[in-house]
């Protein structure tokens, strides 16, 4: 058998998932769906495009997701739909799709299956032959020493040997019961002698009540390995290119911005006038100590390191030259909350740097080599240590064992007269406070001293809103004052055009009738380093009437964010969001227009029309027929009844679909989703009420 230095596949599943409340007294709501994905590596790079599922608990069906993640050998990245995109943050889609993860993971993990095998228990229970090759069973019993509830487990696996090593089946159980099976079938060998299952299936069981399984059955529909002696990948094989209109975090640079087809040429405007976007430290409202509360005030134990990275041991905690230390233990990987923190950490360190407050980073040593490729891609500029390995088989290291730290993460303050100072817990009542200031000022305080930044000012710790600052109205102003000098500065080439159609739910009368077609200039900015909390500008718009069955075009534009609509008496509302990347840019947007009513009738069990039924519109979805995202916005604020037919009419509503909900006194209610505008025959039969 060959190895490789690359490797890409597809692969598809079918997934199910109980959307019910977790509990012996729920009934099982079983809901079904689809994904795939793409993954590609070449040891160091990779890439993972997958189509996934996601539910809240009451979902009727899982809702279809499409996420990007990576690794181009410089930075991470994970762009989240059409919405957000995180730089400098893992994923761990590698971890999740890698495929020796993927073809060892057997019901469990890779990283378990290998731990289990190397235990001294695991013995040799038999030899089958499987498909005519010569496969070995293997069965483990053991009582994991970190399992204070001392169940006995028991791992029983099937590998063969002469196929890569796969685990053909396995089971796994936990004090009897089966938490996990799971089957590879139709193994195929590629021409380099690598083995491969066509189909994984595998049954995960819920052990906490109810006991219940969650299939899930995957195929891999293609494997390519390379190695370097064949074509290298394309140069843009790892890279992603940040989609328009996404909202896009930085963590090295701990800000955040919309990508506005404008934002490149403000961007330059924004930072020389208003130092925006700037790096805050609201990313530290929940940081925390996590150590044995016994070793707070107690002299600090000295840094154990085994290497430092960005400078060397800055000695003892009696020294001159130094007020407050700061000590930031962290994790060897790139993963939630440690990217968000470092750029806050840098940004409150910058505002004591006139006082001796040191900040030392105290890193895991299980991965020294991703440690330091973490350390780089973060930008973290301040000395850290390599925690030195512990004989303590639970340990996350020396350091860590002295400090008394209960997990690998938190933050710790020595004081000047070098002893161990946590950080308070969280407060429950009113705004958040930075819990740094929180520890150091007392100190600052206690030895006469002020902070530089403070200058006559109150020493009080920052709170919530100081930490996450917002673009302030004047700002704004002077952007989109920017913006439309700019965009008036010379005409574009751009064109918006298309068709417009309806569908049968238009009465002949109305689709007659002349529509409005109307598009607006927008720019998309964030108030803040929160994704999500926009401020949209409009310019001036522009108007076409067309017939309800005919063709539109908006030209002369230039680059931009544009919104569409479409708009007729009797017709449902319809808007689009358009990006123009360049200011030649040529995009089509053909409509289907439909009636704004949703119409039906309300019968009881016995098929009789049930009058006086209040029908209340609850819930708008967007992007139809997915389920999310919803919105209330323009909903009618008050129901209607059925007429003595049993019939209703809900009308003048935007475009896409929704969920009613009906409900009478004696009746249970009843809820529809995804009813589309335009419905003319919807049908509900409301059940009585059982009994209670």
């Amino acid at each position: 058998m060959r190895l490789f230095d690359s490797v890409e596949y597809a692969l598809e599943y079918t997934e199910s998932r109980n959307a019910a409340g977790f509990g012996n007294a729920d009934p099982k709501r079983w809901i079904e769906g689809d994904g795939k994905y793409v993954f590609r590596s070449d040891g160091r790079r990779w890439f993972l495009d997958e189509h996934g599922l996601s539910f809240n608990l009451g979902d009727k069906s899982l809702t279809p997701k499409h996420d990007i993640s990576g690794f181009d050998g410089g930075r991470h990245y994970h762009c989240r739909g059409d919405s957000l995109l995180v730089y400098g943050e893992d994923e761990l889609g590698n971890r999740r799709a890698g495929l020796p993860l993927v073809l060892w993971r057997c019901g469990s993990s890779a990283e378990n299956l290998l731990y289990t095998l190397r235990l001294p228990e695991a013995r040799i229970i038999g030899r089958p032959k499987i498909g005519g090759q010569a496969c070995v069973t293997i069965e483990v019993r053991w009582i994991p020493e970190w399992d204070q509830s001392r169940l006995l487990r028991r791992l029983e696996v099937t590998i063969s040997p002469e196929q890569s090593y796969l685990p053909l089946k396995a089971v796994w159980e936990r004090d009897g019961k089966v938490t996990s099976e799971c089957e590879l079938n139709g193994l195929k060998r590629t021409a380099g002698g690598v083995w491969y299952p066509l189909m994984i299936r595998t049954n995960r069981q819920m052990q906490d009540p109810p006991d219940y399984p969650l299939p899930r059955t995957e195929k891999i529909k293609s494997v390519v390995f390379r190695d370097s002696k064949q074509e290298p990948w394309a140069e843009d094989a790892f890279r992603f290119t940040p989609p328009l209109g996404v909202d896009i975090v930085d963590r090295r640079r701990g800000v955040a911005w919309c990508n506005d087809p404008w934002w490149a040429e403000l961007a330059p405007f924004a930072k020389e006038k208003f130092d925006w976007p700037r790096a805050d430290t609201a990313a530290l409202i929940y940081a925390a100590s996590y150590n044995d509360p016994a070793i707070d005030d107690a002299p600090a134990p000295v840094i154990e390191a085994a290497d430092w990275v960005n400078g060397k041991d800055p000695g003892p905690w009696q020294r001159a030259g130094r007020f407050v230390s700061v000590l930031y233990f962290f994790d060897d990987l790139a993963i939630a909350p440690h990217p968000g923190q470092i750029a806050a950490l840098r940004a409150w360190r910058a505002k004591y740097a006139a006082n001796e407050v040191e900040l030392v980073g105290i890193a895991g040593h299980h991965d020294v080599a991703e440690v330091k490729r973490s350390i780089a891609e973060l930008g973290i500029d301040f000395p850290v240590a390599i925690d030195q390995k512990s004989d303590n088989k639970q340990s996350y290291g020396r350091t860590r064992d002295a400090f008394h730290l209960r997990q690998s993460a938190g933050i710790v303050i020595v004081t000047p007269a070098g002893h161990v100072k946590l950080l308070p817990a969280p407060q429950g009542n009113g705004e958040p406070r930075n819990p740094l200031d929180v520890a150091v000022l007392p100190l600052f305080e206690m030895a006469g001293r002020r902070p530089q930044w403070a200058a006559d000012a109150p020493l009080k710790p920052a709170t919530f809103k100081q930490m996450n600052p917002q673009l302030t109205d004047a700002a704004r102003t002077q952007i989109q004052a920017e913006w439309r000098r700019q965009v008036l500065s010379q005409t574009g080439r751009g064109k918006v055009q298309g068709l417009i159609s309806h569908d049968a739910s238009l009465d002949a009368a109305i689709a007659e009738q002349e529509c409005q077609v109307t598009i607006q200039p927008e720019l998309w900015l964030l108030l803040s380093n929160t994704p999500g909390g926009h401020f949209v500008d409009v310019d001036a718009n522009r108007r076409q009437t067309v017939a309800v069955k005919g063709s539109y075009e908006f030209s002369g534009l230039r680059k931009g964010t544009y919104r569409l609509s479409f708009s007729a008496p009797g017709v449902a509302r319809v808007e689009r969001k358009v990006l123009l990347e360049t200011d030649d840019a040529i995009t089509a947007v053909d409509v289907s227009l439909q009636s704004d009513t949703i119409r039906g009738q309300v019968q009881d069990e016995t098929g009789e029309p049930f009058s006086g039924v209040s029908v209340r519109v609850v819930l708008r979805h967007l992007a139809p027929p997915q389920k999310y995202p919803t919105t209330t916005s323009g909903l009618p604020r008050e129901p209607i009844m059925t007429d003595s037919d049993g019939r209703f009419v809900l009308d003048q509503l935007p475009a896409g679909a929704y969920t009613l909900e009906f409900s009478v006194a004696g009746f249970d209610k009843a809820e529809v989703e995804l009813v589309s505008v335009g419905t003319r025959d919807l049908s509900v039969v409301l059940p009585a009420a059982k009994p209670q």
